[in-house]
């Protein structure tokens, strides 16, 4: 009898942590943007392994104070750079020129907790999205985006 009772419970968990690495590889994990843990980390649009577009937060904007710096920049003269941030389902857009040049934006929310989208075009295409993620469009899109917390 006890030889059954241990079969049952070895079997319930193998199949336990089977349905935990099966979920695992299935939900993707979040994107996380300029901010976490109120460290500052520079981020990418990275398309087919080249970097097309990144973003520098400010050193000392990840402290909790709802308000965000960070400079965007193109990594291709000809096309301009772009971030878009969500806060609260609203969207708001800020455009570099048609330069490498680097581009100050700041904005402030309710929550140190928005979403970032980069993009890169050159006023028919786009590329749009965070870190290797990205679709390729005719104008914005915010498929993908990281999360930017604290702040």
């Amino acid at each position: 009898m006890m030889i059954g009772r241990h079969r049952v419970r070895a079997l319930t968990a193998t199949l336990g942590l089977l349905a935990t690495t099966a979920l695992a590889l299935v939900v993707p994990g979040t994107a996380h943007a300029g901010c976490v843990a109120g460290t500052e980390f520079t981020h990418s649009l990275t398309v087919n392994g080249t970097v097309y577009v990144t973003e520098n937060p400010v050193n000392g904007t990840c402290n909790d104070n709802n308000y965000y710096q960070t400079y965007f920049t193109s990594q291709f003269a000809g096309w301009r750079a772009s971030e878009h941030i969500q806060n609260d389902g609203e969207w708001e857009s800020h455009y570099g020129g048609y330069d490498t040049n680097s581009y100050y934006l700041s904005y402030t929310d309710n929550n140190s907790h928005s979403l970032i989208t980069l993009c890169l075009d050159n006023g028919s295409v786009w590329y749009c999205g965070w870190g290797s993620n990205y679709t390729y469009t005719s104008g914005f899109d915010h498929t993908y985006s990281g999360v930017n917390t604290g702040f």
